[in-house]
């Protein structure tokens, strides 16, 4: 029989005859104990577990045994330890969540150890049994310090009786909502305290969970914020209130279309940029989109909408020397440029895709198109 046990950064495996043997995932190296009491490095330890496959291992460590279990089945069919020990090395920085009391299950795709994120949040993870999933992983890379200060403002609400509904399922709801979450904080300057206690009045008075409570509070936020400067944040109907402004809204943009149009534009001056012989613009009426999408045969006379409720953003890359034709046409949403298209949904050629990169990194926009 072959036991096994992980001390430290060694991977240790012995037998009932006293032969032991380690693989220190430190230094990449493998050790015998068996001359001795000094370990000393060897080529491999292969011959000694060549008749043990992985499931035939006995842990010490039963749950730690488990770890290992769910690493083997990831790997699919490998039953030769050598093997299996060089590929643990792309779970070992998981090894942490799991001797914290994380379920591997739920973290396929994982990328950061613990030591990625706040002590003050992974406790809190801990405590409330917040899985780490691959997406709350990408929702604190997207947004990690802005994320922090929501667990600690959740954490200075958090009461046994009232607010606990944010740390069962409901709390995935606002990590996987951090975008919109950001943007009512953030652009529309709601305060996060409030904001966060408002949510459990949705959940308690409207019956209405947090994840539907933020995108139908952002949906209301910027209709108004479009129609008006100030107006009532914290609706006490919010359903309701949202279904009336929605219509005011419709009338809004048929009536004066150009006029809320020219009202979002004038917060996006700042994406405008100089390189070379080319300019990024912004459209200055509504009637520049569409003559964009008539003279360059795709379909971005129909983003109006988007533009007025702040869903995207359009701007056009032109050269200099001839800015008044058309290009390129961007689309740009959540400060990601999603769309580069030039004549017939063409994908930006060499030069223009290296003056859109830069531009992206100088406006700080993460460039996710194809072209």
């Amino acid at each position: 029989m072959i036991y096994a046990d992980k001390i430290g950064s060694e991977l240790i495996f012995w037998n009932d005859e006293g032969k032991k043997y380690s693989y220190d995932f430190k230094d990449k190296n493998f050790w015998s104990y068996n001359v001795g009491k000094v370990r000393k490095k060897i080529k491999s330890i292969n011959r000694f577990l060549v008749k043990t496959p992985v499931y035939k291992v006995k842990w010490v460590n039963k749950a730690y045994g488990s770890f290992i279990e769910w690493i083997r089945r990831n790997e699919g069919r490998c039953s030769n330890i050598g093997t299996f020990i060089s590929r643990m090395e792309s779970y070992i920085h998981l090894e942490a969540y799991f001797l914290l009391g994380f379920k591997t299950g739920d973290m396929r795709g994982v990328t950061k150890s613990p030591e990625f994120y706040n002590k003050k949040v992974l406790k809190m993870f801990v405590k409330h049994k917040i899985p780490i999933t691959r997406s709350v992983e990408r929702a604190f890379e997207r947004n990690y310090d802005f994320l922090t200060d929501v667990f600690f403002c959740l954490d200075s609400l958090y009461d046994e009786n009232r607010e606990s509904r944010f740390f069962d399922e409901e709390l995935h709801n606002i990590i996987y909502k951090d975008e919109s979450l950001k943007e009512l904080i953030v652009e529309y300057r709601y305060d996060m305290k409030r904001f966060l206690i408002y949510l459990c009045y949705l959940s308690d008075y409207e019956a209405m969970d947090i994840g539907k409570g933020i995108g139908i509070l952002r949906d209301y936020a910027r209709m108004m914020s479009t129609m008006q400067d100030k107006y009532l944040k914290y609706p006490r109907n919010l359903h309701t209130t949202h279904d009336i402004v929605i219509k005011n809204f419709n009338n809004a943009k048929k009536k004066y279309n150009n006029e809320l149009f020219r009202k979002v534009i004038e917060t996006q001056y700042k994406y405008e940029w100089k390189y070379k012989d080319y300019i990024i613009l912004v459209p200055e009426f509504t009637e520049d989109v569409q003559n964009e999408g008539c003279s360059l045969r795709h379909c971005v006379g129909g983003y109006i909408d988007s533009i007025i409720e702040k869903r995207t953003k359009i701007l056009f890359l032109r050269n200099i020397y001839n800015w008044e034709e058309s290009l390129i046409t961007l689309e740009v949403r959540d400060e990601k440029l999603v769309e580069a298209r030039g004549f017939a949904n063409r994908q930006a050629n060499a030069i223009e895709k290296n003056i859109l990169e830069k531009w992206c990194k100088v406006k700080n926009i993460e460039y996710r198109t194809r072209g």
